[in-house]
């Protein structure tokens, strides 16, 4: 290989890492419906109950700063809407529910309805608006500003 082709091929691995990475970036924290059938049950959340409307279950580790941020936009968000719960799952405790759940990423959240079935999947800190978007689909819209 000449040294003007290694350029071009440098060249090229450069501009598809950083295409990647605008990618990921936009990605992070939007939902997206589950199209798998997946259920959480108390067992999972160490018998902690599920929201009587729905729950935001979300996966992370101690060690996670984006992790943090995802909880306190989770917390607010759940704050205002009853029957909407938010419970963190670290994955160091139930390293199972990593690979039953198709997490490769900290934080995911997954939106879960009262009977514990997965209805959408948020991978890295979700944005309040599509956490609103999706719960609104479950529950029909109803909640408090």
């Amino acid at each position: 290989m000449t040294a003007p082709q290694a350029l071009l091929v440098l060249a090229a691995l450069v501009l598809l890492t950083l295409l990647i990475g605008v990618v990921r970036v936009a990605r992070s924290g939007r939902g997206r419906p589950e199209r798998r059938p997946l259920s959480l049950t108390a067992a999972d959340l160490d018998g902690r109950p599920l929201g009587a409307a729905a729950t935001f279950v979300q996966f992370g580790t101690a060690t996670c700063g984006p992790c943090r941020t995802a909880d306190r936009v989770l917390e607010r968000f759940v704050a205002t809407r009853p029957g909407v719960a938010h419970i963190d799952v670290d994955l160091a405790e139930h390293p199972g529910l990593a690979s039953r759940f198709g997490i490769v990423e900290v934080p995911t959240t997954l939106l879960v309805d009262p009977t514990g079935a997965v209805r959408a999947r948020f991978t890295g800190v979700p944005r309040a608006g599509d956490l609103s978007t999706f719960l609104d689909q479950l529950i029909g819209g109803s909640h408090v500003h």
